[in-house]
C-alpha cells in the first residue's frame, strides 16, 4: 500500500508539471513608428492574467538639447493615461526616465483593477496575442 502511494505521488507530480497547470506564460509584444517603440507585456499563470505593464521608447537622437528638455520636462505619465484610457483605472504606477538619448516612460497596472470587459478579451495568452495584433503589434508568447 505504501508503494502504490508513493507511486501516486510521483505519477501525479509527473503529470503536473508535464501539462503545464498554472505554468507561467509570458506574452510579449511591440509596436515600432519612427523614432518610436510601444512594448506591452503581459504575465499568465495558466489562463489567469497575472502582471500588465506598458513601455514606450523615444529616441531622442536627432532632437536638440533644447527639444530634450522640453520634451523630458512634460509629465508623459498623465499623456499616457489619456492614452490608455480603459485601463486607467488600473494604473499602479508610471515613470518617465532619460538614459542615453531615450526617453522610457514604464507603467504598470493592476490587474485587479481592470475591468472585466477589457479581461474578457485577454482570456488566455492567445486571445490576448491576436487581440494585441489586430491593433498593430507583433507578439510572442514565452513558456
Amino acid at each position: 500500500m505504501k508503494k502504490g502511494g508513493i507511486l501516486f505521488i510521483i505519477v501525479g507530480t509527473c503529470l503536473f508539471l508535464l501539462t503545464g497547470c498554472n505554468s507561467k506564460t509570458i506574452l510579449k509584444c511591440n509596436k515600432s513608428a519612427e523614432n518610436f517603440e510601444r512594448y506591452f507585456n503581459l504575465s499568465f499563470t495558466g489562463n489567469k492574467i497575472n502582471a500588465l505593464n506598458l513601455q514606450y521608447t523615444i529616441n531622442l537622437s536627432e532632437y536638440s538639447d533644447n527639444q530634450i528638455d522640453a520634451l523630458n520636462s512634460q509629465d508623459l505619465c498623465n499623456e499616457l493615461k489619456t492614452e490608455v484610457e480603459d485601463f486607467k483605472e488600473s494604473l499602479t504606477d508610471c515613470n518617465q526616465k532619460l538614459e542615453d538619448n531615450k526617453l522610457n516612460i514604464l507603467a504598470n497596472f493592476d490587474v485587479d483593477k481592470i475591468s472585466s470587459d477589457q479581461l474578457s478579451k485577454m482570456q488566455t495568452p492567445e486571445d490576448a496575442k491576436k487581440d494585441l495584433e489586430k491593433s498593430g503589434y507583433s507578439c510572442k508568447i514565452e513558456k
